[in-house]
C-alpha cells in the first residue's frame, strides 16, 4: 500500500489507525512512520528511546525508524485489538497496548501527560503506566505505549449489580476524582501545558478550533482565576461561582461508564455476569483502571462534580445510551451524590454556569 502525498487523502486517513502497525521482521513492529518496536534478546540498543517489560517479563524497546517506508506489505499488517473512528489500539507482547489517536480527533500529548501526572501526584488512582509517547506527523497520529490493565467496562455490568454495590463503586470513583482534583494549577490549562480550549471555559469563537489537519498543540487563552472572570464578564456570561478558591483543579472530563473498568483483581469477569452476578462476586469488584484522558485539564473546582451534570445535559457522555435510565445516567448521578458527600458542590444550584 503506497502512502498518498496529500494530507487530505482518504487512504492515508484509514492507514493512520487501522493499518498503523506491521511486522518488518521477526521480533519487530513498525509503529507508524517513525518508530520501530523490537524485542530485546541480548544487549539494549544504544539508540533506544524507551525500554519496558511485558507481563511475561520479555523486554522490548522503541527505536527510531531510519527511513520512512514508502510502502509496506499488507500481509505483514497487525490487526488492531480495538478500532473506532480515529482510534486504533494494538497489542504488542502480553499486557502492553499501543494507542494511535488521530490528531484531528483530539490526539495529542494531553492524554499521556495527564496519566503520567496522575501516576506521579495521585498514585492511588488506577491509570495505565505510560512507557513512551510521540507525535507522528506523517500519519497525523499521536502514539502512546502503555500498560494494559484487565477489567470490564462498568457500564456493561452496571445493571447486574446490587444497589449497594453500585453505590460502593460510585464512591470509589468519586474518591479517585477527589485525588485527581488535589492536583492544582494557577492557570486553566491542559496537563501537558497546552492552553485550555474547552467550551466550558472560553467561547469557541475565541479558541483556535481549526480543521482536523490543524496542529492541536495550539489552544486558546490561558487565564488565572481573576482574568477568567474578567473575560467571562466581557462576554456577559455568568461569573464563576464564588467560594471555591482561586486555583484550578485537575478534572477528568470524560464521564462515561465505558471508560471505567472493574475487576476482582484475579480473573476476567465471565460474559454471563453482564446479566446476573452473585452478590459475593460483586463485593470483590473494584475499579481497576480509568482510561481516556484526552479532555483532562485544570478547571475551577466546582467542575469536578458539575462535569457529570454538564456532560449529561450537553449529551457528551450519554449520547450513545439514549434513555434516562441508562447505565451512563445512573452512574453519573451516583458519582455526583458521592462527590457531594466528599464536600464538592451540588451541581444543581450552579447549573446556570
Amino acid at each position: 500500500m503506497t502512502r498518498g502525498s496529500s494530507p487530505h487523502d482518504d487512504r492515508r486517513r484509514r492507514v493512520r489507525t487501522t493499518n498503523a502497525v506491521w511486522t518488518p521482521g521477526p521480533g519487530q513492529w513498525a509503529l507508524g512512520a517513525y518508530k520501530i518496536c523490537q524485542q530485546i534478546t541480548d544487549t539494549i540498543p544504544e539508540d533506544q528511546e524507551a525500554v519496558w517489560e511485558d507481563a511475561d517479563h520479555i523486554r522490548f524497546c522503541i527505536r527510531p525508524q531510519p527511513v520512512i517506508p514508502a510502502t509496506f506489505d499488507e500481509n505483514a499488517q497487525v490487526t488492531p485489538q480495538f478500532h473506532t473512528r480515529g482510534v486504533g489500539i494494538y497489542q504488542i507482547g502480553r499486557g502492553v497496548l499501543v494507542k494511535f489517536k488521530h490528531m484531528g480527533m483530539g490526539g495529542s500529548s494531553r492524554e499521556p501527560e495527564a496519566m503520567k501526572l496522575i501516576q506521579k501526584e495521585a498514585p492511588s488512582v488506577p491509570v495505565p503506566e505510560v512507557f513512551h509517547h510521540w507525535k507522528d506527523p506523517e500519519w497525523f497520529c499521536y502514539v502512546t505505549i502503555m500498560r494494559e490493565i484487565p477489567g470490564r467496562e462498568i457500564g456493561m455490568v452496571w445493571f447486574a449489580l446490587d444497589e449497594s454495590q453500585k453505590q460502593r463503586l460510585a464512591e470509589e470513583a468519586a474518591d479517585h476524582f477527589r485525588a485527581i482534583a488535589e492536583i492544582q494549577s494557577e492557570t486553566a490549562q491542559y496537563a501537558n501545558g497546552e492552553n485550555l480550549c474547552d467550551g466550558l471555559i472560553v467561547s469557541s469563537t475565541d479558541s483556535i478550533y481549526l480543521d482536523e489537519w490543524a496542529e492541536p498543540e495550539q489552544g486558546s487563552l490561558r487565564f488565572n482565576f481573576k482574568q477568567l472572570n474578567e473575560y467571562r464578564q466581557s462576554k456577559r456570561w455568568p461569573l464563576l461561582p464564588e467560594g471555591y478558591g482561586d486555583r484550578f483543579h485537575l478534572c477528568y472530563m470524560d464521564a462515561n461508564p465505558d471508560h471505567f473498568f472493574v475487576s476482582d483483581g484475579v480473573t476476567t469477569l465471565p460474559d454471563e455476569y453482564v446479566y446476573s452476578m452473585p452478590l459475593e462476586e460483586q463485593a470483590k469488584l473494584h475499579i481497576s483502571v480509568i482510561i481516556d484522558f484526552e479532555r483532562s485539564g485544570f478547571f475551577p473546582k466546582f467542575i469536578v462534580s458539575w462535569q457529570f451534570q454538564g456532560l449529561f445535559r450537553h449529551g457528551l457522555a450519554n449520547h450513545e445510551y439514549g434513555k434516562p435510565d441508562s447505565a451512563a445516567s445512573e452512574f453519573d448521578h451516583a458519582v455526583i451524590k458521592a462527590l457531594i458527600k466528599l464536600g464538592f458542590p451540588d451541581p444543581g444550584p450552579i447549573s446556570a454556569y
